[in-house]
């Protein structure tokens, strides 16, 4: 039931432990109609990690989102997903004293915003393009 994996997925999200990543992507890969009730306390977890993780784990929210027969809903929280972490990644290269290192975080960014365009340029349903318009 969903109220039971939503407990679930409290319980799991209450703790930063980036090995509670893999439990969610499993959920989310064998079953994305749960990415509505659970992004947001994936998204959670991942944001407190490092750059590094958070940006090779925003390949998968991509994979995802680009799936065939990914439902709707499901793709505009997987979208949501890169978008956050790329405002993260942003947000921290704005704030990095190193020149070196923001260049190198600023075009992981510019990735990440590539990625979300590319998805968008691929819908086909004008619902869903209409959903993702506001992710930039």
């Amino acid at each position: 039931s969903n109220v039971l994996q939503e407990g679930i997925a409290e319980a799991i999200a209450s703790t930063d432990d980036p090995a509670n990543i893999d439990y969610f992507e499993k959920k989310l890969s064998e079953d994305p109609s749960s990415a509505p009730m659970i992004m947001d306390k994936y998204l959670d977890i991942l944001l407190s990690q490092n750059i590094t993780t958070m940006f090779d784990k925003s390949a998968f929210l991509f994979k995802q989102a680009i799936r065939k027969d990914m439902d709707k809903n499901a793709k505009y929280y997987f979208v949501k997903g890169i978008f956050e972490i790329k405002d993260e990644i942003l947000g921290a290269a704005l704030n990095v004293e190193d020149s070196a290192k923001r260049i190198e975080l600023e075009a992981k960014a510019k990735m990440l915003k590539a990625w979300i365009q590319e998805i968008k340029e691929k819908e086909t349903d004008p619902q869903v393009k209409g959903m993702l318009g506001q992710f930039n």
